[in-house]
């Protein structure tokens, strides 16, 4: 994700927080809702720089400034990523860590990535620290599930949900060109030329890519278009992306592996 292009499904999550920012109303927590792969990680950073940039340009981080940098680079003293681990003595080192103000930025960016799968013990310790915020620091809890989140966790914070096939995602890949180019000549190309298209494809694009094809098919089988594939084709390849859709979303399938399938049979 570029600071300069927010895309269009974040575009009112984005307006929202920079309003709260401009407005000194940003809440104390944020809760990031949405399917594995859409992004949601990807946005918190680029909101992060957008907060500490030094070379802020109205709503967009410059991505160039020192702070932008190391924030790319996973080097920013005022950035504290958790994942993976959420053990009682990990929350309790969070909690210590966070008492004391951000050392050079104007907020400390927390991101908590992966709040559904908290066990309650270590939940109620991560609780205290939500609870009793430093007013410069600013949690961003992302989830696959909204409903795993324990309430109490919850209840302390702003919810944000980040679908991944809404009305906004649609017009997101009916505008952008390079998807549809790809489609749109899916036809004609060979196994080689099908693989090359998600070969280097970054990980936050890969729902994007797949979705970009459902609305692609979708909409040549409601203009009846059956010029490269037959009304038959089209039905079963639309099932082939939900199927795979499905199982991006809810399942440990190897992505860029199902998506070679995909196209295999495309």
């Amino acid at each position: 994700m570029k600071a300069n292009l927010i895309p269009v499904n974040f575009k009112r999550q984005w307006e929202l927080l920079v309003a709260g920012h401009k407005s000194n109303r940003l809440a104390h927590s944020y809760l990031l809702a949405g399917p594995k792969g859409v992004g949601k990680k990807k946005f918190v950073l680029e909101f992060a720089k957008y907060l500490n940039c030094l070379e802020k340009k109205g709503e967009r981080a410059c991505s160039n400034c020192r702070h932008c940098l190391e924030i790319d680079n996973n080097t920013f003293i005022d950035l504290k990523i958790v994942e993976g681990d959420f053990s009682i003595e990990k929350m309790k080192r969070l909690k210590q860590e966070l008492i004391y103000p951000p050392y050079q930025a104007e907020y400390r960016i927390v991101l908590i990535n992966g709040v559904d799968q908290i066990r309650e013990d270590a939940a109620s310790v991560f609780l205290k620290t939500l609870e009793e915020p430093n007013k410069r620091n600013i949690f961003f809890l992302l989830a696959e599930n909204i409903f795993q989140v324990l309430p109490t966790i919850k209840s302390r914070c702003q919810v944000l949900k980040f679908y991944s096939f809404s009305r906004e995602k649609e017009l997101q890949a009916e505008m952008d060109p390079k998807f549809q180019k790809a489609f749109s000549g899916l036809k004609k190309m060979n196994l080689i030329e099908k693989f090359n298209l998600v070969k280097n494809l970054p990980e936050e694009e890969e729902l994007v890519f797949l979705e970009t094809g459902m609305v692609f098919f979708k909409k040549k089988f409601k203009e009846r278009d059956f010029s490269d594939y037959s009304k038959e084709e089209i039905i079963k390849i639309l099932k082939n992306f939900k199927k795979i859709h499905f199982l991006l979303q809810k399942t440990n399938v190897n992505p860029r592996l199902a998506l070679e399938v995909l196209l295999l049979n495309t």
